[in-house]
């Protein structure tokens, strides 16, 4: 009987286990693939043509600077804020931990047993009582000498924790500030380079035709045609580096933003 009963709770226990474990898994898989689809929000650069490139306006900085107020860094602060302030709430009614309140109730047939003696008689005993409901509610105070004394202290360090996390939540919207107008600025760097690069494109390509005209024609010589070649190569080359710098940038900018900035 023994041995059925722990095998039992053993049996339960392990039941439990494998209900934590799920539980556990499905939390880090929900956190995965909410990662997953903040990632699927940015834009497909692989679908962006040379012509989205030469239209492409970014949009205001000042839209995007707003961003920075509700960043992530900034909203963890902003719950380690309210949890400072629930703290406070605690401190300011510590007093009432201290309160006590005493309360006892008795029911039941309340009386005595007396002795009673007549002459000729032996003695015989007599019980007279009655039915009672007893009750006493009563309540006390006790206050240590700290909290007596340090209870101003305690309050006026928590809002100076509290106001510490407003300094902090100050810096972490100036830091992002920081982080997407650096960003921003690389981005329009890049996208005056890839415009300008692709106006060189545009002029090796239109000489090479030219070129491969002319060298059909005899009025132009191998190594010229040569040369036009490898300008255009090396055109093309700084036009796919300046592209994927761009690129690089812009994605970065939405990540910090959440700003769709290559609308496709």
């Amino acid at each position: 009987m023994f041995k059925s009963a722990t095998y039992h709770r053993l049996y339960i226990s392990a039941f439990l286990l494998l209900l934590l474990v799920s539980a556990a898994g499905q939390k880090v898989f929900a956190q995965e693939t909410e990662i997953v689809d903040s990632l699927g929000d940015l834009s497909d650069v692989t679908q962006i043509d040379d012509d989205d490139y030469i239209n492409m306006v970014l949009p205001p900085l000042s839209e995007l600077l707003k961003a920075a107020l509700n960043a992530p860094s900034v909203e963890l602060l902003r719950s380690s804020k309210r949890e400072q302030e629930e703290s406070l709430g605690l401190v300011k009614k510590e007093w009432l931990s201290y309160i006590r309140a005493l309360g006892n109730y008795s029911y039941g047939s309340m009386g005595s047993t007396t002795e009673t003696t007549a002459s000729g008689t032996s003695s015989y005993y007599q019980f007279t009582g009655e039915v009672q409901s007893l009750y006493n509610i009563g309540a006390g105070l006790t206050i240590p000498l700290d909290l007596l004394f340090n209870r101003k202290t305690k309050i006026k360090i928590q809002r100076e924790r509290i106001e510490q996390v407003d300094y902090q939540i100050q810096q972490a919207i100036e830091e992002r500030k920081i982080m997407i107008i650096e960003t921003y600025a690389e981005a329009v760097q890049y996208l005056h380079t890839v415009k300008s690069m692709a106006e060189n494109m545009a002029l090796a390509n239109s000489e090479i035709k030219m070129n491969e005209i002319g060298y059909l024609e005899g009025t132009v010589q191998f190594s010229e045609l040569s040369g036009k070649k490898r300008t255009q190569s090396e055109a093309l080359l700084s036009y796919e580096i300046a592209k994927s710098n761009l690129n690089k940038t812009l994605l970065r900018l939405e990540l910090l933003t959440e700003v769709k900035i290559i609308k496709k």
